[in-house]
């Protein structure tokens, strides 16, 4: 005959078996399960474990809003039954959904206030979560310098072997792999995808993570000769995956979109966006429609191939345009996308302390409205 203790360690068991191969929702309802039992219990410890994990759980499925009550109740624990990693764990998350809300003195407040939460009970060795959300929140500000250097320091405290607590070594990588593409720096995005590929994954969406970080050092290393074909059958296959987990994944999707969009697979990329309804709200979802636009009327207007999210030089259209009038019409949807945005992203200036969005669509507005000046005028 089993005991209650025996359904509760089964019950996380499958649960934790269900995390790890991306069923975040079905990993909720096992949590929720052992945490009832443990409460009918009084096992204090287990209920604030399992409260962590069906909150995290919700969180990376992308539902929030279920997930912040149950984190925040983790969080403000201060049992001396429960575990000190779940309770951190717990406060970690919170800010995760803080830093997509909240302004930028709030997010670093929190994070300053969990800083003396670690030292006054002893666990200042755990705080490359800490570290590394501090460089999320430079990351979302586009002060991706800063924001490196805090990855880099996280993941120096996490090789020290005494973190205690989540974040795998993909987790930190990732984060190094793509704030060293948005640096530019080859040479270093080259080293922490090999450092990423190379260690243990425990997790499906660790596996996703080193693909993602490989098609980022191809789109790098493109030039306008290369043969982009094996970053495309990557992309493909990183979606493929991505139908396994749980949750949006959208950032991970829109990147794989735009290999294929410099692969010229259109009809996968039109497939794709039917599928997943990718948003047109959203900066991120209206600045890649905007993006994909004018690559579209590029190609068009007889155009080499070019990244808008990496290339820096962006020559204007020369005759002969093989279809001018479609080039146009591709122009003016793009910049009516980035258009769209233009609230969202003074928003987000106003939220982050920060003019990285404006500026960003009033790049790519500028962008398309050359190419259509420049069309126009040899037409």
């Amino acid at each position: 005959m089993s005991t209650p203790e025996t359904t509760i360690n089964n019950l996380e068991k499958m649960a934790h078996n269900a995390y790890k191969g991306g069923l975040y929702l079905k990993a909720t309802q096992l949590f929720h399960q052992a945490g009832e039992l443990a409460k009918e219990q009084q096992d204090e410890r287990q209920r604030i474990s399992c409260l962590f994990w069906e909150g995290h759980c919700f969180y990376l499925a992308d539902k929030k809003d279920d997930a912040l009550p149950l984190l925040m109740e983790a969080a403000a624990c201060r049992s001396p039954e429960a575990n000190p990693a779940d309770i951190y764990s717990a406060a970690t998350d919170a800010i995760e959904i803080s830093l997509d809300r909240n302004p930028t003195s709030f997010c670093r407040k929190i994070i300053e206030q969990t800083r003396g939460w670690l030292k006054s009970n002893h666990k200042e060795d755990w705080r490359h979560q800490l570290d590394l959300l501090a460089g999320d929140l430079e990351y979302q500000r586009g002060e991706f310098d800063t924001a490196y250097s805090y990855f880099v320091h996280a993941y120096d405290v996490w090789c020290q072997g005494k973190y205690g607590t989540r974040y795998t070594e993909s987790t930190h990588l990732k984060w190094l792999c793509i704030t060293a593409f948005l640096r530019r720096n080859v040479s270093n995005q080259q080293r922490w995808t090999e450092v990423l590929e190379s260690c243990s994954k425990t997790y499906e969406i660790d596996k996703i993570t080193a693909q993602l970080a490989r098609l980022l050092l191809f789109r790098a290393r493109r030039s306008e000769d290369s043969e982009f074909s094996a970053a495309a059958d990557i992309a493909i296959s990183m979606l493929d995956h991505l139908e396994m987990i749980d949750g949006t994944n959208e950032e991970y999707r829109v990147s794989a979109l735009r290999v294929l969009i410099l692969a010229n697979r259109y009809l996968e990329v039109k497939r794709v966006k039917e599928q997943y309804l990718l948003e047109e709200e959203g900066f991120d979802g209206l600045l890649f429609l905007g993006d994909e636009l004018l690559c579209r009327a590029r190609e068009v207007l007889g155009m080499e191939v070019r990244d808008d999210e990496y290339d820096v030089k962006f020559p204007d259209p020369i005759p002969p345009f093989p279809d001018a009038r479609t080039g146009l019409q591709y122009l003016e949807k793009a910049a009516a996308f980035y258009v769209q945005a233009m609230d969202e992203a003074e928003d987000e200036d106003e939220r982050l302390e920060t003019d990285y969005y404006t500026r960003t669509l009033k790049g790519r507005l500028l962008r398309a409205r050359r190419m259509r000046d420049a069309v126009k005028k040899h037409r």
